[in-house]
């Protein structure tokens, strides 16, 4: 009986498990803009917990309560939360979703002392106006998985009195690269350094070290590193163990890193990625689309936000109100909802580059001007 079963004493039976064997497979775009799947090992996942946990001061403790309202779906909940948690015995306070509210009653009631939250969180604590008394038992707040503006951390950080530590990571390290609990002095719009055990360079154009504090592509190496995209393992770390991540940043002389661009056109909802190829090919299979670009703009609330600007054909030219309404119907069955545009755009003609590509920087420009270059 199951009685029996529970009741029944047995031996301690270590678990060998080769440390090179698939642990997980979670999706993400790397550098071609269509969703893979980043193949991530024990040995990946194992090794980026160790080094989160070698991080002085610690990022985590056994005393620590830690808010869990990062989806585990997700590498930064999955292994910089949960895989953390587990390794320093801590005790973790999953919770369905994020509500303003009840996250903050959450946090009061269970005595949370560490938050490890999505930037968008903080536009949406901005309206709470006992904040600094309701987060009074929090001693240290990690925010990951896209870029916080300076005036976000400065606004929290006055009201709260609570120090906002960053980092920078991505699905294929699994995933924390840098801390800025790992910087000797945190500076306004850095990152921080990277983790022990994590090598990381920058490298230019012609692959070589930029000059100076200059720009570079950020490479990294580390058994942190995942092994390949699924099935094949292909474009993982090159011979050498660097993978070119795609990011663009720059090193100031204490090896604090700085974000200054990111993969071309990638939008970040709420620290979720969106590749404007995959809303594209959903919008263009609505009848009366003819043309469709999508970029991202900002959003005081999700970070980013997915805009669409689209040319009808002849039919639909008429009616661009009906053409809207199709696309926002199709677009909710098609596409999960941080994908969905929030913003329509039909316009006459879209920008082309002499090559016959759409000139997105264009629209990128148009949208920060909010000019009349384009019709709405």
């Amino acid at each position: 009986t199951y009685d029996d079963l529970v009741g029944a004493r047995g031996a301690w039976a270590p678990l060998s498990v080769d440390p090179e064997r698939l642990a997980v497979l979670l999706y993400t775009s790397g550098t071609s803009g269509r969703p893979r799947a980043a193949m991530l090992t024990h040995r990946a996942l194992l090794a980026n917990v160790e080094q989160n946990a070698e991080v002085e001061p610690p990022m985590l403790t056994p005393d620590d309560v830690v808010l869990g309202v990062l989806p585990l779906y997700h590498v930064y909940g999955l292994n910089a939360v949960l895989g953390q948690v587990l390794r320093q015995q801590a005790r973790l306070v999953v919770v369905d979703g994020f509500d303003m509210e009840d996250s903050l009653s959450v946090i009061e009631d269970e005595a949370v002392t560490v938050l490890p939250v999505a930037p968008p969180v903080f536009a949406y604590w901005q309206a709470v106006p006992d904040l600094g008394e309701r987060l009074s038992g929090v001693r240290l707040v990690l925010s990951g998985s896209a870029p916080l503006s300076p005036e976000l951390v400065d606004t929290f950080t006055g009201r709260t009195g609570i120090e906002v530590h960053q980092g920078y990571g991505l699905t294929e390290a699994a995933p924390v690269v840098t801390s800025t609990l790992r910087s000797a002095h945190p500076k306004r719009g850095s990152v921080g350094a990277a983790l022990p055990g994590i090598e990381l360079r920058l490298v230019d154009e012609r692959g070589e070290a930029p000059e100076g504090e200059d720009a570079g592509e950020i490479e990294l190496r580390g058994d942190n590193l995942f092994s390949g995209y699924w099935p094949d393992g292909d474009d993982g770390p090159d011979a050498q163990g660097w993978y070119a991540t795609g990011d663009v940043g720059f090193l100031d002389p204490d090896g604090d890193l700085f974000l200054v661009d990111r993969v071309k056109e990638l939008v970040i909802v709420s620290g979720f990625n969106v590749y404007p190829s995959e809303v594209e090919e959903v919008l263009a299979e609505v009848d009366g689309v003819a043309e469709v670009a999508v970029i991202g703009a900002e959003d005081p609330r999700t970070g980013e936000t997915v805009v669409a600007y689209l040319r009808p054909s002849a039919e639909a030219a008429g009616d661009p109100d009906a053409l809207t309404a199709r696309v926002r119907e199709h677009a909710g069955v098609r596409l999960a909802r941080f994908k969905q545009p929030t913003q329509l755009y039909v316009v006459g003609e879209l920008p082309h580059t002499g090559t016959g590509k759409v000139a997105k920087g264009l629209l990128r420009a148009g949208q920060r001007r909010r000019s009349g270059l384009l019709e709405s």
